[in-house]
């Protein structure tokens, strides 16, 4: 519930901003737009990983309740693992397009090449971390990050696991939900930052540019009233 309240603050204080950014990039979509898009799915899936953990507690609770995980039970249990292993998959999406995103506006704008650099290996560093977190996770019921890349690959996965290893593959899913939860919250302060980084750089180049507008409309007015004083002074 932090992470969502967290997320939210972040897309409220991102969408008043969006107006320091210009420039239209693929797919028709401003840089603003598509930053305020990329903080709205955060916010999405964090919502709906809350409701897959509480979905895959309740289940864990009744089978610690009824000490085995019956069939029924399980059934749908796996369905929950199944959606989360789908929002896993997705939440580090997000992070790729978001590392997309900053490459995109450094090509755009190459003087900020030294700031999206250490953006881009932020990006790196959470997917890095991302991963090894539910690795982990997963390396405690023997699977791999390749057995939960989708929800049909994880039903695959799990429908045939043991009544013994039913409860702790639960356990897992529920560290795996509140771990995810977590790391999108995190990427989503660094979604805040390259946002308000990229404005600040903006800003910074349209008052640069409006100075040296300003600078040559003065140096014309100079050479102008100069060539006026000879006209109006021939003799001189």
């Amino acid at each position: 519930m932090k992470n969502i309240l967290k997320l939210a603050l972040l897309a409220a204080l991102l969408t008043p901003a969006a107006s320091a950014f210009a420039g239209t990039l693929t797919g028709g979509a401003t840089m603003p737009e598509q930053i305020i898009q990329e903080t709205t799915l955060i916010m999405q899936y964090a919502q709906q990983l809350e409701t897959t953990k509480m979905e895959i507690q309740q289940v864990y609770d009744a089978a610690i309740n009824l000490q085995h995980v019956p069939n029924q039970l399980w059934q749908q249990g796996s369905q929950y693992l199944g959606q989360l292993a789908n929002l896993t998959s997705q939440a580090q999406s997000l992070g790729l397009g978001a590392q997309n995103l900053s490459s995109q506006f450094t090509q755009q704008y190459p003087g900020y090449s030294t700031q999206g650099l250490a953006t881009q290996q932020q990006y790196q560093q959470w997917g890095n971390s991302f991963n090894n977190s539910v690795a982990g996770s997963l390396q405690a019921d023997n699977l791999s990050m390749g057995q939960f890349q989708n929800e049909q690959q994880t039903l695959q996965t799990i429908q045939n696991e043991p009544v013994s290893g039913r409860l702790q593959a639960l356990e897992v899913g529920n560290q795996i939900a509140g771990t995810t939860a977590t790391q999108l919250g995190q990427l989503g302060v660094l979604v805040a930052k390259q946002q308000k980084s990229q404005g600040a750089y903006q800003e910074q180049m349209s008052q640069s540019k409006d100075n040296n507008q300003k600078a040559e409309v003065n140096f014309n007015t100079i050479q102008e009233n100069a060539a006026q004083a000879v006209m109006n002074n021939p003799n001189e």
